[in-house]
């Protein structure tokens, strides 16, 4: 059977990363800004600040293109340790998913529009 959209496989070897990049990095921004900056009368962790920060860095490298292979090994071990030293906080689900991204990525590189070049 053929594809229904030709003309996309041409474009998707370089930019399928760019969109994986993007839905990695968003809530990994999120995520770290909401460690570093907790919201009013929530006790935050120990530990947090430093998590914080490590999510906040990840996503910039992963929006931007910036040694995106590195980021995703990054993000496979901090899903990974996350998982194993707080199962009930984060549904299975997502770190799945989370896992599966980085991992895609870990093998594909930045994509288009990084500064990581594409070979």
């Amino acid at each position: 059977m053929e594809t229904l959209f030709p003309q996309a496989l041409f474009l998707g070897p370089m930019f399928a990363p760019v969109v994986l990049r993007l839905a990695l990095a968003l809530p990994y921004l999120a995520s770290g800004y909401g460690h570093v900056v907790p919201k009013k009368g929530v006790t935050q962790l120990p530990g947090a600040l430093p998590i914080g920060i490590a999510e906040i860095a990840l996503g910039l490298m992963l929006l931007t293109g910036f040694l995106v292979q590195a980021a995703a090994a990054a993000v496979i071990v901090l899903t990974i340790v996350a998982r194993i030293r707080n199962p009930q906080r984060t549904p299975w689900q997502r770190m799945l998913l989370s896992f599966g991204v980085a991992a895609a990525l870990f093998l594909l590189g930045a994509g288009a529009f990084a500064f990581d070049k594409p070979y």
